[in-house]
C-alpha cells in the first residue's frame, strides 16, 4: 500500500471482493472496481498506512491501522473544498475473510483477501 503499486494491492483480492470503507464511503463489489478507486487515491493523496496490531482465527483476520495522508494541491474537492494540502488521519479496525496465506519478506501474516 506505501508503495502506491495499485497492481500490487489488487493482486490482494479476489475477483468476485466485496470491500465496503465505512470512513470514506466506499461500496466496492469486485477487483477492478477497487483497483480503479485505489488508482484515484494514489493519484490524489500523497500517504502512508501502519498496521499496528494484527491478529487471525481461522480465515478471519483482524487489523488496527493508521492511515495517514495529505490532498495533493491537483486534487482540490476530492475530500472538501479547503482540504487541498492538508493532513489528515484516519485511524480504524478493518475485518478480511481470507482464503490463503501469502508470503512475506516483512510479515509473518500477509492474506489473499476474498470476497464474503
Amino acid at each position: 500500500m506505501n508503495t502506491q503499486d495499485v497492481n500490487a494491492v489488487s493482486a490482494l483480492l479476489a475477483e468476485d471482493v466485496n470491500y465496503r470503507e465505512i470512513a470514506l464511503a466506499w461500496d466496492m463489489h469486485n477487483r477492478e472496481e477497487c483497483r480503479r478507486r485505489a488508482a484515484a487515491w494514489f493519484d490524489n493523496i500523497e500517504s502512508r498506512f501502519e498496521i499496528r496490531e494484527s491478529f487471525e482465527s481461522g480465515n478471519r483476520v483482524c487489523s488496527r491501522w493508521i492511515f495517514v495522508g495529505r490532498v495533493k494541491p491537483s486534487a482540490p474537492g476530492l475530500i472538501g473544498a479547503d482540504a487541498a494540502g492538508r493532513e489528515f488521519r484516519l485511524d480504524g479496525v478493518s475485518t478480511y475473510a481470507v482464503d490463503q496465506q501469502v508470503s512475506s519478506s516483512k510479515s509473518s501474516s500477509k492474506y489473499g483477501i476474498y470476497g464474503t
